[in-house]
């Protein structure tokens, strides 16, 4: 037993020992079954919230209008949320309201689908009132009480099906599947920023290709925010199950926008609207247009000539998105290959150059101008390329050379 889940049984074990009952509670429960190892542990009391600030020392009221309180033990935080039923939903999203209950079962049919809708007691006994362990058994993906229902009360949940399938290899249950496409056009008013958490998700799953293809098949695609004006409802399951290949985000980003027909000039516009970091949309623009412009076979001179312009991340990155594309699997070797080249290079920036702007000035006898950083790419690639030496004496006669020879196009002002 780790020490987070230690620490969860002794939070449930304080609230017991304050005359309340308590329980870990969804996902932490589904993944115990699953024997993975749960990222958070979320537990339901039927003690009040401002009852649970009273047992614990330290607390946040992270969510205290809808019962919930983020409790730290040993200096780990969990939220702790009061049994509750909710009202209607209006915008596909949140209740209107919550009322506290004193039911554990009500607070459970609430919830999603049935293998998330479990509660386990300190003691390791399993409530589970809707048949989510056989559910898990049966590796079904099925909801609690009414799909149509559920997925009106919150169009999120469909999209989250599909994560759910890429995660764990479940199949849908074929009132959940019915359900999808009858309300498929409910995903319309959901907020981007929600949708892109569960596609990340999708990222890091075993399968990605599965979910995704979920999504497809129910035409989600075409009903998402930002997605639906694109071209993805046009791709087919050869292009989709070459997600599986990759295992890196931004190369999976990047293939995603390539079949929705995302220009390259449009790329950052396009994140921008997924609400992706600056960060992100720079590595996924870099790698779009390295991968869509690659030219050529996986040779020397071309792959160090892209090293240095992009580095080795974004190359290794370009070079997997170019395989997608033409539906061929990526060569496992391939980024060994690329680091020992990347590491033999003898520099890969101007800085690890033996030559520094005051030795070049002082010897061409010219001034300071646009002259110096093209003479300093052009001394970077051929001693990348092992053409010449990194030897300042070498380089001084190359760049002078190079200098003279183009000095009508980098810079003309010589003393």
């Amino acid at each position: 037993m780790n020490d987070k889940r230690r620490a969860a049984l002794r939070v449930l074990e304080r609230i017991e020992q304050a005359g309340y009952e308590a329980y870990l509670v969804g996902g932490c429960v589904r993944d115990l079954l699953l024997d993975l190892e749960p990222k958070d542990y979320d537990i339901c009391t039927n003690a009040l919230p401002e009852e649970i600030q009273q047992i614990f020392e330290r607390t946040l009221p992270t969510g205290i209008k809808h019962g919930t309180v983020t409790v730290f033990e040993q200096k780990i935080p969990f939220e702790v949320t009061t049994f509750r039923e909710e009202a209607e939903y209006t915008d596909y999203r949140r209740p209107t309201s919550v009322t506290f209950v004193s039911q554990l079962e009500t607070d459970l049919s609430r919830r999603d689908f049935t293998m998330n809708a479990m509660a386990q007691d300190r003691f390791g006994t399993i409530v589970d009132p809707f048949g989510g362990r056989k559910d898990i058994q049966d590796r079904r993906i099925r909801c609690v009480g009414d799909p149509r229902q559920r997925f009106s009360e919150d169009a999120l949940r469909m999209v989250r099906a599909a994560r759910f399938v890429a995660q764990f290899g479940f199949a849908l249950d074929e009132r959940v599947s019915e359900a999808m496409h009858s309300l498929k056009d409910r995903v319309q008013h959901l907020a981007i920023e929600r949708i892109v958490a569960e596609v990340e998700k999708i990222w890091g799953s075993r399968t990605p290709a599965r979910g995704l293809k979920v999504l497809w098949e129910h035409d989600l695609w075409a009903h998402l925010p930002v997605f639906k004006d694109g071209f993805w409802k046009r791709v087919s399951d050869q292009w989709i199950e070459a997600f599986d290949w990759v295992r890196d985000r931004i190369v999976s980003w990047s293939y995603l926008l390539y079949l929705g027909h995302i220009a390259e000039q449009e790329v950052r516009s396009v994140c921008r609207k997924l609400t992706l970091s600056k960060v992100d949309t720079s590595n996924i623009w870099n790698c779009y247009r390295l991968g869509l412009n690659w030219h050529g076979s996986i040779n020397e001179k071309p792959l160090k000539l892209y090293l240095l312009q992009y580095g080795f991340q974004t190359t290794y990155r370009a070079y997997q998105l170019m395989e997608l594309i033409h539906l061929r699997k990526p060569y496992s070797s391939m980024e060994q290959v690329m680091r020992e080249v990347w590491e033999s290079m003898p520099a890969r920036s101007i800085a690890e150059l033996s030559l520094d702007g005051k030795d070049l000035l002082q010897y061409t006898n010219r001034k300071a101008g646009p002259w110096m950083r093209e003479t300093f790419n052009h001394l970077l690639v051929r001693v990348a390329l092992g053409e010449i030496p990194n030897q300042k004496e070498i380089l001084l006669e190359e760049g002078s050379q190079f200098a003279a020879k183009h000095s009508n196009t980098v810079d003309s002002t010589i003393d």
